[in-house]
């Protein structure tokens, strides 16, 4: 089986950090990318198609709800599934939670500001999303 990659798509280094670490506990083996912008976000999605991709709303210069109009934008259907998008933000505004799953992100987190918390999210999400052995 391929080793699971995911790509974070966060320009927190602290929150990217916390991430990886509860990634790693549940998906020891799984490949860790990050992006800080849009852009780059994009770029990385698209050259590296991860399985799953944590996308952070409140990005430098951008709403990361661009890197999943833009990854949709230049997939074709012989690419392969596209990845699987969560957004996790610290936004609790519900029309954000409705614009980021009218783009066709898979579900909508608010980000924990307790660290424990933090990481309870982030592993489950990679229990549900990727396949790893519950």
């Amino acid at each position: 089986m391929t080793l699971p990659t995911v790509c974070f798509v966060e320009d927190s280094d602290l929150d990217f950090e916390l991430g990886c670490v509860a990634l790693l506990e549940v998906a020891p083996d799984a490949k860790v990318l990050r992006a800080t912008s849009c852009r780059d976000g994009a770029l990385a999605v698209l050259e590296h198609r991860p399985l799953l991709v944590f996308l952070d709303l409140n990005l430098p210069c951008c709403n990361g709800l661009e890197v999943i109009r833009e990854v949709m934008e230049s997939t074709t259907a012989d690419q392969g599934p596209l990845p699987v998008f969560v957004v996790f933000t610290t936004s609790t505004n519900p029309v954000d939670r409705e614009r980021a799953f009218a783009a066709g992100a898979a579900d909508f987190l608010t980000k924990p500001t307790n660290p424990q918390r933090y990481l309870a999210s982030v592993e489950s999400v990679a229990r549900t999303w990727l396949p790893i052995a519950n």
